[in-house]
């Protein structure tokens, strides 16, 4: 029976030709790992060069799926787009403008004020009582009987202790917004970085599903062939098939996520149209890219959610002082000038003769002290101190958060890197390992399972690895946003 299975094995090398076994690999992602000790390989090995090479083998999942119909360009590219289309960044923006909105109102308030009124009267009826006889007579005014009028009233703070307050206040509320601005854009350079990675790493499983699925095909051509001369059986042949369609399965899957991937980054830019990214994408000038527009600072306390978290400190702690100036009196100078101009007619006269006018001018001070208000007072001064100590609690909260996020986001490209190249060895001996399984099977010195057990691990390692790669550059990205401050 031995002999019978090397007959038949040497009519298929001569039946395949004579070459070197070629099997479909993708290109690795990164920098290739320190190949896995083979020592102790079998024999098998030795006759590899003999081998022929891979049946051609066709299915219409082979076809890689189209480009992406919308594509980010580059790193500053996707920053532009952001920056024009993000509801998050103009959110803040309104923000901002708000703040230099309620900052000017602030300022009016300490400001003198100067208010005008004008009046324009035409009197209908007159009625003259006799005082002799006691009758009433009606006279119906001329039209020119009218009479105008004018004021202004100008009034200057002296003393305002709480609206010359209010004005620091409002600045502070402008710094906080402004460092809000610049949190946001660090949120979202970290979100659309990890959308990118997440649409490469799909872009890169979809190719190393095909060459699965490739290789897959290639196992059961082989198969068929050693069927035909006999020397494999059906249950090897469904066993191989059943591979190739678990693979084709995977095919199927790896495209959704690749379509969701492209949608996600779409999202994070700012559209609902899915957006891709270049196969010749550098992901090392990426990272320059990245660190040029978010510059990397020195500790977790420079980080700007700690900066906003504080300044927002700041701000209710003078909502503090705000509250305690309410107790204050306030002291204004107001003078008022007004005019009066009108038509002058005698009695059972028709027509005016002559016209008058009034002018008044005033000047006064007027004191405002609101002496009791029924506790309002004392209950706004407790809420703010209140608020004031919450606001220092979420700034040490904040602090907290960023120094551990700090600390974990540098450990993790520590444990990419060692994840990696554990990965990368296991690559390597699930290849070695799969080459051998082909081997031992096309000289029938191996099963069928063992075939298709080997190809499913290295499919999973080349996965496996992809992943590990992208995690690297991913835990990079994730490092220099969790200390930097963005100013693109």
């Amino acid at each position: 029976m031995r002999s019978l299975h090397a007959a038949a094995a040497l009519s298929l090398l001569a039946a395949l030709g004579a070459g070197a076994v070629a099997r479909a690999q993708v290109p690795p992602a990164a920098p290739t790992m320190p190949a896995a000790s083979s020592s102790a390989a079998p024999a098998l090995s030795g006759v590899a060069a003999d081998l022929p090479p891979p049946p051609a083998v066709d299915d219409p999942l082979l076809e890689a799926p189209p480009l992406a119909a919308k594509q980010v360009a580059g790193w500053q590219d996707a920053l532009t787009l952001v920056k024009a289309r993000s509801i998050d960044y103009r959110l803040a923006l309104a923000d901002l403008e708000r703040a230099h909105a309620q900052a000017e109102v602030a300022q009016a308030s300490s400001m003198p004020t100067l208010t005008g009124t004008a009046n324009i009267s035409q009197p209908l009826l007159r009625t003259i009582t006799n005082p002799r006889t006691g009758d009433t007579l009606k006279q119906y005014v001329p039209e020119n009987s009218h009479s105008i009028s004018g004021s202004a009233t100008l009034s200057i703070p002296v003393y305002a202790p709480r609206a010359w307050w209010a004005r620091g206040t409002a600045r502070e509320s402008e710094r906080a917004a402004e460092l809000q601005i610049a949190e946001q854009k660090r949120l979202l350079a970290a979100a659309v970085a990890d959308s990118l990675v997440a649409e490469i790493v799909a872009e890169r499983v979809v190719e190393l599903n095909r060459s699965a699925l490739r290789a897959a095909l290639e196992r059961v051509a082989l198969t068929k062939r050693r069927v035909d001369l006999g020397v494999a059986t059906a249950l090897d042949l469904l066993r191989v098939e059943q591979d190739a369609n678990t693979t084709r399965a995977q095919v199927v899957a790896g495209d959704e996520a690749l379509r969701k991937a492209r949608e996600a980054l779409g999202l994070a830019l700012g559209f609902s149209e899915p957006y891709g990214v270049p196969r010749d994408l550098s992901l090392d000038q990426f990272a320059r890219d990245s660190e040029r527009a978010c510059p990397r600072g020195e500790s977790a306390d420079q980080r700007t959610d700690v900066g906003v978290a504080r300044q927002r400190g700041e701000v209710a702690k003078r909502a503090t002082r705000d509250a305690e100036l309410a107790y204050h009196p306030t002291v204004n100078v107001v003078t008022t000038y007004g005019i009066t101009w009108q038509p002058f007619t005698p009695v059972l006269q028709s027509k005016p003769d002559r016209h008058v006018s009034y002018h008044t001018w005033t000047i006064a001070g007027v004191l405002s002290w609101n002496i009791y208000d029924g506790g309002a007072r004392a209950g706004q001064l407790r809420d703010a101190e209140a608020q004031a100590g919450q606001a220092m609690l979420r700034t040490e909260q904040t602090l907290r958060q960023a120094t551990v996020q700090v600390a974990q986001a540098a450990r993790a490209v520590q444990v990419a890197e060692r994840a990696r190249e554990i990965a990368g060895r296991s690559r390597d001996m699930s290849r070695d390992a799969e080459r051998m399984a082909r081997t031992g099977f096309l000289l029938g010195r191996g099963t069928s399972l063992e075939l298709v057990d080997a190809g499913r691990s290295l499919r999973d390692a080349e996965i496996q690895l992809a992943l590990k790669e992208f995690d690297v550059v991913q835990a990079k990205i994730r490092a220099l946003f969790a200390l930097s401050s963005c100013t693109y």
